[in-house]
């Protein structure tokens, strides 16, 4: 995220999308709450930040940064991304804590 962070900084444009962004995040926030198993309710706030991550740096970078495109797909997939091995050169590690439904 560095990358992206250090892009934002100067950009006139930035902090307008950033409020679509987070308002786009509160439904979403919606919906994963609704799927998420009583459970696992504590791996909100986590879910959350990481696709406001996504989200900013997909604004920035498009579909370019090959981290925040898997933490994207491991969510989709219904997985929870866990840890990294041998970090920052490792795969992540994906835990399922949920499976999503209709």
């Amino acid at each position: 995220m560095r990358r992206a962070n250090t892009l934002t900084y100067g950009l006139d444009w930035y902090t307008p999308g950033d409020e679509i962004i987070l308002t786009l995040l509160e439904k979403f926030t919606v919906q994963i709450e609704r799927r998420l198993p009583a459970n696992h309710r504590e791996l909100l706030d986590d879910v959350q930040a990481d696709l406001y991550n996504v989200a900013k740096a997909r604004a920035l970078l498009g579909r370019q940064d090959p981290f925040w495109e898997l933490m994207f797909e491991i969510h989709r997939a219904g997985a929870w991304p866990c840890g990294c091995r041998d970090f920052p050169n490792g795969e992540l590690v994906e835990l399922v804590a949920f499976v999503p439904t209709a």
